[in-house]
């Protein structure tokens, strides 16, 4: 992979992902970890905008200036792209109009590898996934490792997230492809078995482990060798009893190996977020599922992995 390769990848996220206009000013914000990425993305956006800027900054020093700075200094472009090694939580109100992109794990191979891509093609695909998810009543989700999991889409809300960030104070990430749908928690009934641990807390390494869900509550917890040490962690992370959604990956060139975030957007990807969304008190687990079948309203739509 040459430079030239990496701006490519980088020109389609500003002119697909981003849409940007040549009247409008880019900051591209990064550290060390994200160079190589942030460059390139700068770099394109010199014959497509009027003001494109790049900055190198620790985001441990970005996180600890007070937030209106920040949203102070943002406000002044009509898009930013950050791409830091570790996640960084701007809040940028409704009232401002800049546009946000987050690139997770700015590797300059796995940005190439994910944002060279038929953009509209990757849109239309997770917008027809997530219309037909959004449409059916019941689903039902079994693997080969002995998880098998039913319950009622509750329609109260669906998501279509492929990428695109046009409107104004639109905030995203990249890379994304993935349809979400939210159950109806009381009805969510069965088991999750996990061959090895996918999330942002440290549980104990194990072989495998279960989650037994009653009325969308996971009630128990079992392992062959440490029980009581994954109990302790999910007892008190109590906001991981509920299931927050359910999603599908769409994403044709991630794969399951790697960062969290390419596991669940990967094509054919089944995976649940355990958890609440409260503003700064957002506890999430996302537990993905390998090889799993999905059957909604009793017709099967992905099969082991792969969409029928």
């Amino acid at each position: 992979m040459t430079f030239s390769d990496l701006k490519e990848s980088a020109a389609g996220v500003l002119d697909d992902c981003l849409a940007l206009k040549r009247k409008e000013r880019l900051l591209v914000v990064t550290d060390e970890y994200g160079y190589e990425v942030a460059r390139a993305l700068w770099e394109a956006a010199k014959s497509r905008c009027k003001q494109p800027m790049m900055v190198m900054i620790s985001p441990h020093r970005l996180s600890s200036d007070p937030l209106k700075n920040v949203k102070s200094w943002f406000s002044q472009f009509d898009a930013v792209i950050t791409t830091f090694k570790y996640p960084f939580k701007p809040i940028i109100e409704s009232d401002y109009s800049t546009r946000l992109i987050q690139i997770k794990a700015p590797v300059a191979k796995r940005f190439h590898r994910l944002m060279n891509i038929d953009w509209k093609r990757h849109g239309s695909f997770t917008r027809k996934c997530a219309a037909l998810l959004s449409s059916s009543r019941t689903v039902q989700v079994k693997c080969p490792n002995g998880s098998d999991i039913t319950f009622t889409n509750s329609k109260s809300s669906n998501k279509a997230n492929y990428g695109v960030i046009t409107s104004p104070g639109a905030v995203g990430v990249l890379p994304a492809g993935c349809a979400e749908i939210t159950p109806q928690q009381e009805t969510l009934q069965g088991t999750i078995v996990l061959d090895n641990f996918c999330g942002h807390f440290p549980l104990p390494q194990s072989d495998s482990f279960a989650l037994y869900v009653e009325n969308g509550s996971i009630e128990r917890v079992q392992s062959l060798s440490s029980t009581r040490e994954i109990e302790i962690v999910f007892q008190k992370k109590r906001m991981l009893k509920k299931v927050n959604c359910f999603g599908a990956g769409t994403h044709l060139t991630s794969g399951v190996k790697g960062c969290l975030n390419e596991h669940c957007i990967a094509r054919g990807a089944v995976y649940f977020l355990f958890g609440e969304r409260n503003g700064s008190d957002e506890v999430i687990l996302p537990v993905v599922l390998k090889n799993a079948s999905v059957w909604l309203d009793g017709r099967l739509w992905i099969d082991s992995g792969n969409y029928v």
